[in-house]
């Protein structure tokens, strides 16, 4: 069962952060991004493993995910990204 602490994005919301794990549980993926445990389709879980570690970005369409890795530091405020990958499965 999914905890009601995990967070379902909305269209046009995007979870930005460090992506510490990512499990499966009742055939979705739950990504810890930052703070936050978001609830993701199964699909992404390919996409997202060898991300683990690395400064992401999940940003949820109307028709598909879309992911983006974010490099630079944070303290000098020079983040720089870069769309990734477009993640085409069922929003």
């Amino acid at each position: 069962m999914i905890d009601s602490k995990v967070h379902r994005l909305g269209f046009y919301e995007e979870a930005v952060g460090d992506l510490h794990n990512i499990r499966e549980a009742d055939g979705y993926i739950l990504a810890s991004i930052g703070p936050v445990i978001v609830v993701l389709p199964l699909e992404l879980g390919a996409k997202l493993r060898p991300l683990i570690g690395s400064r992401i970005g999940i940003l949820r369409t109307e028709q598909d995910y879309r992911s983006r890795i974010i490099s630079g530091s944070k303290a000098s405020n020079t983040a720089k990204s870069t769309l990734m990958d477009v993640i085409r499965c069922q929003a």
